[in-house]
């Protein structure tokens, strides 16, 4: 007699290859399980952090920033200071910016801090489709042959500085010297600085004065109000496909508000975790309780007993699906072996 059918020889050779993926190194979001999609329902993973132009959402923050941003380009204001919080969407910003304004001209983004001025003079000119050989002089020169180009062809160049805020000194310098190019051929070149807010506090060094005195126009983004908070959530679920309104209970949503701040990236993180965490409970409903295990997990906050004693991060998310899929196999005794076993010697 056969022990497994083939359909649960199928689960158990799935269940090996989960198994091993639990006691990985390298396991540490989940990626490869999708097992709550399925479950609640999900065409997609609707808090994936990855920004698609079909998930993103636009609080009037947002809103307001891309119309200056926009603004700033088509009326020719030169340096454009856009500044938030990690995880605000400042980089989802830049991507939709440019992704407007690809059919206008040049769009150049730079996102590595550590480039050296040659390095950042030879990314640039690549964008522009010119050769950098070292020669600074030679370079200028190129470049000021594109902009009467462009603004014979009535079109942009946008050089965007992503992680600004850490770029050094010398760098910013150069990149304020090369705004002096629009002095000769206005209406062509546009400079974003993008960066967390102590790019504000590195403008009053003295050095930086010049550049400073450059800028015409300044937004900072701000974390999500808690409806906002309530808005982005439920426009994601939707965006995956949800058919339940109601997954998220209203203590939840407001949990997750005052544990995150509103700030988007945690808001994605806490969410997906959530989800992950009401799928091994066989929940209908992510409640306040599963978020509170959640934010425990990510430590945004602590677990506390009644007494008000720290309990610790409690069941981990590894133990848990691994539980979750042996009790999946009908292997109830060898799930809660596995339980004891793994609390006392991980």
């Amino acid at each position: 007699m056969c022990l497994f059918n083939p359909g649960a020889l199928k689960a158990v050779v799935k269940l090996d290859k989960s198994i091993a993926l639990l006691f990985s190194d390298s396991y540490a979001n989940f990626s490869d399980f999708n097992m709550y999609t399925d479950y609640y329902r999900f065409k997609s993973k609707p808090f994936d952090i990855g920004s698609t132009p079909k998930n993103i959402y636009f609080s009037d923050f947002h809103k307001e920033a891309l119309s200056a941003m926009k603004y700033g380009v088509m009326d020719d204001r030169g340096f454009i200071l856009l500044t938030g919080p990690m995880g605000t969407g400042k980089t989802t910003l830049i991507h939709v910016l440019v992704e407007k304004m690809e059919q206008h001209g040049i769009t150049c983004v730079i996102s590595n801090p550590s480039l050296t001025k040659e390095e950042f003079y030879y990314y640039f000119s690549h964008k522009l489709g010119v050769k950098f050989d070292g020669n600074k002089a030679r370079f200028l020169v190129l470049l000021n042959k594109i902009l009467h180009a462009c603004k014979k062809k009535n079109s942009k160049i946008l050089l965007i500085i992503d992680e600004a805020h850490v770029l050094p000194t010398d760098l910013l310098e150069e990149i304020r010297l090369l705004s002096n190019m629009t002095n000769e051929v206005s209406g062509v070149l546009s400079i974003f600085l993008v960066g967390q807010p102590e790019l504000i506090d590195r403008l009053e060094e003295d050095r930086l004065l010049p550049l400073k005195q450059r800028i015409s126009i300044r937004y900072e983004l701000r974390h999500f109000p808690e409806d906002d908070t309530l808005l982005y959530i439920r426009f994601r679920l939707a965006m995956a496909g949800l058919d339940r309104p109601q997954l998220f209970s209203r203590e939840a949503f407001k949990l997750i508000h005052k544990v995150t701040g509103g700030n988007p990236r945690l808001i994605n993180i806490l969410c997906d975790n959530a989800l992950l965490i009401g799928f091994a409970m066989e929940a209908e409903q992510i409640n306040r309780k599963i978020i509170e295990e959640s934010a425990v997990e990510m430590g945004l906050i602590e677990q506390t007993d009644s007494s008000g004693k720290d309990k610790g991060r409690g069941l981990t998310r590894k133990k848990r699906i691994a539980i979750v899929a042996l009790t999946a196999l009908g292997l109830t005794g060898m799930a809660v072996g596995a339980f004891f076993l793994w609390s006392r010697f991980f």
